[in-house]
C-alpha cells in the first residue's frame, strides 16, 4: 500500500472511529503511531494491509469519502 493512500485511509478513519470495534480502533491507533515514528519508511505486513482493506471497505460501505481518490 502507497503511503499516501495509508495516510488517506487512517485519516478517514480517524474521522469515523464510531464506525469500528475496539479491536479495530486499536489496530488503526497502532497503525498511526508506526505511520508518526516511521513516516515513509513504513512497512506493512500481508495481514495489517488485508485488515486495513476491511477498514477501507466499511468506509465506502458508510460512504465516506478517501481523500487521495
Amino acid at each position: 500500500m502507497k503511503h499516501e493512500r495509508l495516510t488517506a485511509l487512517l485519516k478517514a478513519a480517524e474521522d469515523h472511529v464510531e464506525l469500528f470495534d475496539d479491536r479495530t480502533v486499536g489496530f488503526l491507533e497502532d497503525m498511526m503511531d508506526k505511520l508518526d515514528q516511521w513516516g515513509m519508511g513504513i512497512r506493512v505486513s500481508d495481514k495489517q494491509e488485508a485488515w486495513l482493506k476491511s477498514v477501507e471497505a466499511e468506509l465506502k460501505r458508510s460512504g465516506v469519502e478517501i481523500e487521495d481518490e
